[in-house]
């Protein structure tokens, strides 16, 4: 290959020789070529260097023993560079910074090798455009401790890393004062001030357990806002990652059959962006704020299992809808949620305003096949402050023994037009504030059935742009918090009757506004309409 390697060429191990090929003809090289000694004690920095500044591209490089080194070794310019066999590389003494960096190493392979950072070693393998990697197989650990006062990772990705895939690695232990991450993704900015970002990363049956520090702990972080990166993550698992278990500013992302499992602090899964596709993946968590987050329109979620662990006492929101950046995504296209399975939250869906974060319209929501086990003193869906053109519910099943305020709560920005309720939650209850959606739609469609002691009273409620109200009284009989919702009553309106009681052989099954509420009579008149039994 090189003068370098002519040097050794006494020292090549005893299963290269006998080879009749050249050494400037060798495609093949070890550690021991260049001096190195695989004991698990000799610091092999110099030789490392030595063999990489070496070696030109089309080389597999066979690491089979235990090698310590104790800075960290850069590789630049080497295409089709291959790194497999097996070793274990590892830091003897504190480098606060990278134990392999790559940068521009096109079509790089990665495989069968572990990198153990002892805890002193700040990111385990790093790569800067590199383009078309395969990493496979590769186990990194103990990276970083408790007092570093940098970001640490164990794998780091920056720039320009498209068409990669990394497959049946493992991230363990991955710790820092501050932030810390398994796999880290992120973009950067060329001389033009242009991004230079990845796309097109698949990340598919690993392993990401233990991120430690809370205050920013992830699994898996994508930083590359607002560009369309099509990741897909599939057939991983995420154990106690410390905030997060999956973060992604980035578009058009996937994640499939996935589990997130343990501890952590502020969600599951938290996408950014939006234009995201969650299917087949289990969220199992403890002491989790919000489990799954959306911070962007157009997002499909499809056969999920949502749960809190540990009870009601931690989850604020199940999900949560909200603008992440104020500047993008005002306007979303749609939310759909369908096969959902959900036990022991609070809100099932909080969606719009949260914080300084918000955004003004959506044009659809969708939940269908729902199962609700447990939901503790909210409401099922909360609409704060946004504009919701079409609302669709079909066969939502809810289980509770705890407090619940109704279907639908919170602020509207103003009333959705088309309204579509189907055999939903046994519950229908809106608050005060949430019947302002109904007040002008345009198509209202309500069909599902109340049960009420004994008596089961299915009905079906067609409306045009009247409201649908549910009291256990006369309209012009409430008093207190309600009166105010009568107030806005319309020719037409229905109040369904929630507590009917059987008498003389009927009962009133509902109210019917015929008699809008003027200065002189605030509530309106309402006539009742009777079932006979």
């Amino acid at each position: 290959l090189t003068s370098a390697m002519t040097a050794h060429k006494n020292e090549v191990s005893e299963e290269l020789e006998g080879f009749s090929t050249q050494l400037a003809d060798i495609t093949i090289v070890t550690p021991e070529m260049f001096g190195c000694i695989a004991d698990g004690e000799t610091d092999n920095t110099n030789a490392f260097r030595d063999m990489f500044n070496n070696v030109s591209g089309n080389v597999t490089i066979f690491l089979n023993g235990n090698y310590v080194i104790s800075e960290q070794i850069n590789v630049s310019d080497k295409p089709n560079l291959t790194i497999c066999g097996g070793g274990t590389l590892k830091n003897i003494e504190p480098t606060g910074n990278r134990g392999l960096k790559f940068s521009r190493c096109a079509d790089l392979t990665i495989r069968d090798i572990t990198i153990d950072g002892r805890q002193i070693t700040r990111i385990g393998l790093s790569f800067t455009d590199c383009i078309r990697m395969t990493l496979d197989n590769i186990h990194v650990k103990d990276i970083g401790n408790a007092n570093f006062s940098m970001s640490t990772c164990g794998f780091e990705i920056i720039g320009n890393c498209s068409y990669s895939n990394i497959t049946n690695c493992v991230v363990q232990n991955i710790n820092a004062a501050t932030n810390a991450t398994g796999i880290s993704i992120s973009m950067r900015y060329g001389e033009n001030e242009e991004p230079i970002y990845s796309k097109y990363i698949s990340i598919i049956n690993c392993k990401v357990e233990d991120i430690i520090p809370e205050v920013d702990g992830d699994g898996i972080k994508v930083l590359q806002l607002n560009l369309e990166t099509h990741f897909i993550i599939d057939s991983c698992v995420f154990i106690n990652c410390a905030k997060r278990g999956i973060k992604i500013q980035g578009l058009y992302c996937k994640v499939n059959n996935c589990k997130i499992l343990g501890k952590s602090v502020y969600a599951a899964i938290d996408f950014q962006n939006g234009k995201a596709k969650l299917t087949n993946t289990e969220m199992i968590t403890t002491g989790t704020y919000i489990i799954l987050s959306f911070g962007g329109g157009d997002n499909e979620v499809e056969n999920v299992t949502i749960e809190s662990a540990d009870g009601f006492e931690t989850v604020s929101n199940c999900i949560r809808c909200s603008g992440f950046n104020t500047d993008l995504d005002k306007k979303w296209g749609y939310l759909s949620f369908r096969n959902v399975r959900v036990k022991n939250v609070r809100n099932l869906l909080d969606v719009g305003k949260i914080d300084d974060y918000t955004f003004n319209e959506i044009d659809s929501l969708t939940l269908e096949n729902v199962d609700v086990n447990g939901i503790w003193s909210s409401y099922l869906i909360f609409l704060n402050e946004v504009s919701l053109s079409k609302l669709k519910l079909h066969d939502i099943r809810l289980k509770t023994d705890n407090t619940y305020y109704g279907l639908i709560g919170g602020m509207p920005e103003q009333a959705i037009d088309d309204v579509f309720i189907d055999n939903s939650t046994d519950t229908i209850m809106f608050s005060a504030e949430s019947l302002l959606l109904f007040k002008n739609a345009k198509t209202c469609y309500v069909n599902t059935n109340y049960k009420a002691g004994a008596y089961e009273i299915p009905y079906t409620i067609y409306t045009g742009g009247r409201k649908v109200f549910y009291w256990n009284q006369i309209p012009s009989g409430t008093s207190g918090g309600r009166i105010s919702i009568y107030k806005s009553s319309q020719v037409g309106d229905i109040c369904m009757n929630t507590n009917p009681t059987v008498s003389n052989g009927s009962f009133i099954k509902e109210w019917v506004c015929i008699e809008e509420p003027s200065e002189t009579n605030q509530y309106g008149v309402w006539a009742p309409v009777t079932i006979s039994v």
